[in-house]
């Protein structure tokens, strides 16, 4: 859930500049993990089932939200749309103390 805090609202150019910078300085054993995917929403996604497999019910509405600001600011409407009224997290949100 950190990491997707982290990149949720940045474009994918300052993301890879970001990735770039981490590859270079990282261990050679961890260089493989420092490299920005060609598909971000893909990336988003495979984080946010991460977290929905593994987070309490606060974590996993965070995390659906940063996916759906993901894919808006992505230009990825139609789908951050879905995904907010599918989800009904909306109204959960309201409800809870996400901040």
């Amino acid at each position: 859930l950190r990491l997707m805090e982290h990149l949720y609202y940045k474009h994918d150019v300052l993301n890879k500049a970001l990735y770039d910078s981490i590859h270079h300085t990282a261990p050679d054993v961890e260089k493989p993990r420092w490299v920005w995917p060609e598909e971000s929403a893909a990336f988003m996604s495979q984080l946010c089932k991460y977290v929905f497999a593994t987070g309490d019910v606060r974590s996993q509405r965070r995390a659906l939200l940063c996916q759906i600001f993901h894919l808006a600011l992505h230009d990825h409407f139609q789908k951050a749309r879905d995904l907010l009224h599918l989800s009904n997290v909306e109204e959960k949100s309201r409800e809870s103390d996400v901040h």
